[in-house]
């Protein structure tokens, strides 16, 4: 998905760095599309913590230095967990079966279209049941 720029912009105005922090493994406890997997599992998951950014530039720059810096840290950490080649929630990039992202995009399109239609036609019986 695409990086908003709220992290920027709030460590900005209040004139602190920012530490870019990502988890892994995660996925492999509640994945779309798969059962749950709740409960006492021994799914290792690993939180990164990033060196601090002082964003000292413009919003749409720092943006960007966030993202390169989260993606390095998401690779670095991938690289070392387990990776059985084929898994569902590991990426494609990896050997795994989880969706590319223009995959994942197109399939998020396609499940809020349809969300939106079921609004639509619930707020539609509201009003005839209204009349």
């Amino acid at each position: 998905k695409e990086f908003k720029t709220g992290a920027v912009r709030m460590a900005k105005e209040a004139q602190v760095p920012i530490v870019p922090v990502i988890v892994w493994g995660a996925q492999r406890l509640w994945t779309k599309d798969h059962p749950k997997a709740l409960g006492r599992r021994k799914f290792p998951i690993t939180v990164a913590v990033g060196r601090p950014i002082v964003p000292d530039r413009g919003t749409a720059e720092m943006d960007g230095v966030l993202r390169v810096e989260m993606t390095q840290l998401l690779h670095d950490v991938q690289v070392e967990y387990g990776q059985p080649e084929g898994a569902f929630w590991l990426p494609h990039r990896l050997g795994g079966g989880a969706p590319t992202p223009a995959e994942a995009m197109a399939m998020e399109e396609v499940e809020l279209a349809e969300r939106a239609r079921r609004r639509a036609t619930r707020r539609d019986r509201g009003r005839a049941d209204d009349r």
